[in-house]
């Protein structure tokens, strides 16, 4: 049997290894003077053999066209956060993602959904409330981590249904735009909710409507509801409720 990382053909350089359970590996390397970097699997075989594929009896690898990748490159993913007994690079298959994403699948995200209101509206709350019910219904966390501008706000992902999704609380400015949108990249995330102001000339708004408008990202703006306490929390919980359901019409 061969391990993955032994296997390091001429014609494949600046090569990382992305997975080897003993049994599958993948990597992410250039492939025969190729500019961009390409997926390579192979099987790695048993006892005394090379396993598959192979060229003049020497183990090489099998490379993955672009169209396909993505679908592998989520599945190794998921492997490496769902299977303990799997052997994944997890950093590393998320940077082919990006550099995938990137010269591919630039319109990743065709669905975002901007929750809309003034600022101290209950915003941040109602989509905290969306990430509970979607990591009670996912099937795999992504990713959950505190906002590098503040760590009230959160960035999420996750497996629910068929669809990658994501969702920032923050979003009342531009800044907190960019960084959501950058990390719903990183995930090649379908369907995406984030926060914004109210007003058209916000910056919140212009860098939302700029970010969506370059993927050609179907939008939908739902107004944030609002209600006097001690009811605040019920309309929350209802409207993270029918953002859920949005989700339905990806």
């Amino acid at each position: 049997m061969i391990n993955g990382k032994d296997v390091r053909p001429a014609k494949w350089t600046d090569v990382i290894d992305l997975y080897d359970d003993g049994e599958y590996s993948a990597i992410w390397g250039h492939y025969d003077g190729s500019p961009k970097r390409h997926l390579g699997v192979r099987w790695n075989g048993y006892d005394d053999s090379k396993g598959f594929p192979l060229s003049s009896g020497h183990p090489v690898w099998h490379v993955e066209p672009d169209f396909l990748a993505k679908g592998i490159l989520q599945e190794l993913l998921q492997q490496t956060i769902s299977v303990p007994a799997s052997v994944g690079m997890r950093d590393n298959i998320v940077k082919a993602m990006e550099e995938l994403a990137v010269r591919r699948d630039a319109n990743a995200i065709h669905f975002a959904v901007a929750l809309y209101a003034a600022s101290d509206r209950g915003k941040t709350q109602t989509l905290a409330m969306l990430i509970e019910k979607l990591k009670a219904a996912a099937s795999s966390i992504l990713e959950e981590k505190a906002s590098g501008r503040s760590a009230a706000d959160k960035l999420f992902c996750c497996k629910y249904k068929v669809w990658t999704v994501g969702v920032a609380t923050g979003g009342d400015d531009h800044d907190a735009i960019e960084e959501a949108f950058a990390f719903f990249t990183r995930y090649n995330c379908d369907i995406v909710f984030c926060a914004t102001r109210s007003r058209s000339d916000s910056q919140s708004w212009q860098k939302f409507y700029a970010e969506t408008y370059a993927r050609n990202v179907r939008v939908i703006c739902v107004k944030k509801e609002e209600a006097a306490e001690p009811d605040i929390a019920a309309v929350n919980d209802r409207q993270a409720d029918r953002l859920l359901e949005l989700v339905w019409q990806c």
